[in-house]
């Protein structure tokens, strides 16, 4: 298991490597494997899965799951916010410790989506808000959380526009 400092780095690394709020050279180990895909080979949509009866979410999901939030509030106290946290930008190493990527929506605390030409994924993120907070990626943990082990009533915050078929 990847220790905090081992993070803390690959992430200063990050902070390091920006010119202009962008990062333009990184260079992280190559993951095989994602959250997305260990979960859902079959390419479910959100609401397919969940009645798929998420079967291949195993202890060991549930046990790494709060490390996901960990590293999330981390990048945030950097005064970053990732902006596009989903299963496919989850990986998992070679001992099934969950390690974020695709900083390519990342940004600094406060600025505009719009002008900052963020890209984030349908089903993942709230479209009606315009800048980059620390909710966006809080909520679609929540988002990420029910999707994984479902909730009390089982409802999704952000909804698909049929992004993946039934």
């Amino acid at each position: 298991m990847k220790s905090f400092r081992d993070i803390r780095t690959q992430i200063l690394l990050l902070t390091t490597a920006v010119e202009n709020g962008r990062a333009t050279g990184l260079c992280f180990k190559r993951y095989k494997d994602n959250l997305f895909w260990r979960v859902n080979p079959e390419y479910l949509n959100k609401n397919m899965f969940r009645a798929s009866g998420r079967e291949r979410v195993d202890d060991s999901i549930k046990q790494d799951f709060l490390g996901i939030l960990e590293r999330i509030k981390h990048l945030h106290s950097l005064g970053l916010v990732h902006n596009d946290i989903k299963p496919a930008n989850i990986t998992l190493d070679e001992h099934g410790v969950p390690v974020i990527i695709d900083f390519g929506s990342c940004r600094k605390t406060g600025e505009s989506l719009e002008t900052s030409r963020v890209g984030q994924t349908d089903g993942w993120h709230d479209p009606a808000n315009g800048l980059v907070l620390e909710k966006n990626d809080l909520d679609a943990f929540e988002e990420l959380k029910t999707w994984l082990f479902g909730s009390v009533d089982d409802a999704y915050l952000f909804h698909e526009e049929d992004q993946l078929k039934e």
